[in-house]
């Protein structure tokens, strides 16, 4: 079984919408559990965004009763976790938790080589384009991961 974590700033706004959408993605798949996470603790025990909740509702998904957290040692110590960060910051902050507890977690970003912008200081439409982002890029991570028999 794989754990795959959502990572962005706050667990606000990007990860929550990775995790909604990854789960409806992969909602036949056995060997997934999907969560999220954030870099920083500001906005733990909140509910994603309005904006990220209208915009996923929009395409048919809730995120409404996702609840936001820090990133976790235990999250990066599980060879079998993959940790899926918004931007290379957020992909060495991982990293650098991962060393320090001598973790095994694969770390690796969300859209590949490319961060994916953070919408919250933004207006709605930023939101939409987070969407198709990653709805672009987690259809093709499942296409070059499929499920394991």
């Amino acid at each position: 079984m794989k754990k795959i974590i959502m990572l962005c700033t706050g667990n606000i706004c990007r990860s929550p919408m990775a995790e909604g959408l990854l789960k409806t993605l992969s909602k036949n798949r056995k060997d997934l559990i999907i969560d999220s996470a954030g870099c920083e603790s500001f906005h733990t025990g909140e509910n994603p965004d309005e904006r990220a909740i209208e915009t996923m509702q929009k395409h048919g998904i809730d995120i409404s009763n996702l609840t936001a957290r820090p990133l976790e040692f235990a999250d990066v110590e599980p060879a079998e976790n993959i940790i899926m960060a918004a931007t290379k910051q957020h992909l060495i902050y991982a990293e650098n938790k991962r060393l320090r507890c001598n973790g095994r977690a694969k770390i690796i970003k969300m859209l590949g080589q490319e961060d994916l912008p953070d919408p919250y200081y933004g207006g709605k439409d930023g939101f939409e384009y987070t969407y198709q982002k990653l709805e672009k890029a987690l259809k093709q991570w499942l296409i070059d991961n499929p499920e394991d028999k």
